[in-house]
């Protein structure tokens, strides 16, 4: 019998798991809409769909665009504190919106950052940076739902939440005291001489890599005194401390909560477009929920985990399923609008990159 020859297994099985994440990335989204029209009354969900606001369902949709502008603001603020940003608010803006476009059919948000990483990184030489940037995003907006979901929930404490729901807002009160507990233990060891040692060790290591990124990323070796200054200035612990600067944490977390609360507000149009009427706190409470749910890398553009987790969430609240279904599908059409914008803008004069 023929042995299959050591160096060749790893490559086999590399290749068996990634058509394995592939046939489960596509056939996800299809097997939990199958599963949720099987469970739902489909007469009522026509009835539905029919019945609703056209003005109140334009009304909700159009707020897609203060949540793109308010995104876009973020990474624009974010952009020039850390010397990345050469360009105005209304290109930034184009560039995230076309950005959007591009993750749709990558997992999470992956695809989404990954093309602001490289568009930016490129015209600045900063990969690391931009990378950086990506980061304190998330942690703001991680910040934001644990600070809306831990406060408001205690005022909806009469409702009984799923258990996998009630096991998010868990692990969110746990992050939020772990991430305070961490600021404040951070802040603490600023101040100590041998956590400076600790930083500059790091930040020469950082130095380094930063070099090697610029270098390969251009085809050159690294561009002298601005790759030293790159290192020496914006790396390592210097990165991290600079989180903590209220030109960083003020946009990363503020306008989090301010897209969330836009979101919350389109949600809440949405519901009193199909005749539902829900509390302004639940949809405040949710949108957070879904928010995380919907930036884990399972299905492409998160389809098939936006409709289960909107059923699951809302249901707790006393919201049918076929409401929660429709208006979450409602909201699926207007992303799917807005991605397209974004697809519109890397035509000429509409784009400044292609892929």
């Amino acid at each position: 019998m023929n042995r299959v020859p050591r160096d060749v297994l790893p490559d086999y099985l590399h290749r068996l798991l990634c058509t394995s994440r592939r046939i489960l990335y596509w056939a996800l989204p299809p097997l939990i809409f199958w599963i949720i029209l099987r469970s739902v009354d489909l007469p009522r969900l026509g009835q539905l769909a029919s019945g609703g606001h056209p003005a109140l369902i334009i009304l909700g949709l159009s707020l897609l665009v203060p949540v793109v502008m308010l995104g876009a603001l973020r990474w624009h603020l974010l952009l020039h504190h850390y010397g990345c940003g050469r360009c105005t608010y209304r290109k930034s803006i184009r560039e995230f919106w076309q950005g959007l476009a591009v993750g749709l059919l990558a997992p999470g948000t992956l695809g989404f950052d990954a093309y602001r990483i490289l568009l930016t990184g490129e015209r600045s030489g900063y990969y690391l940076r931009c990378a950086f940037i990506i980061l304190i995003e998330k942690a703001g907006a991680l910040f934001s739902c644990a600070l809306l979901v831990a406060g408001l929930f205690p005022l909806l404490g009469p409702n009984r939440l799923p258990e996998g729901i009630a096991r998010v807002v868990d692990a969110l009160y746990l992050l939020l005291l772990a991430g305070g507990a961490g600021t404040a233990a951070l802040l603490l060891l600023r101040r100590r001489r041998w956590a400076g040692a600790i930083a500059a060790a790091v930040n020469a290591r950082l130095e380094a890599m930063t070099r090697r990124l610029n270098a390969l990323a251009h085809g050159q070796p690294a561009r002298g005194e601005e790759a030293r200054e790159e290192g020496s200035q914006r790396t390592g612990a210097a990165l991290i401390w600079s989180a903590f600067d209220a030109e960083v944490a003020l946009p990363a977390a503020g306008l989090s909560l301010a897209i969330h609360l836009v979101s919350a507000l389109q949600s809440q149009i949405l519901f009193l477009a199909y005749g539902h009427q829900i509390s302004f706190i639940v949809n405040l409470f949710i949108v957070p929920l879904l928010f995380l749910l919907y930036a884990l890398p399972i299905s492409f553009g998160g389809l098939g985990i936006r409709e289960g987790a909107f059923i699951l969430a809302y249901s707790a609240f006393g919201v049918p399923a076929e409401t929660a279904l429709v208006i979450s599908l409602t909201g699926l059409a207007g992303n799917l609008i807005s991605y397209g914008i974004g697809a519109l803008l890397f035509y000429p004069g509409g784009g400044t990159r292609r892929l």
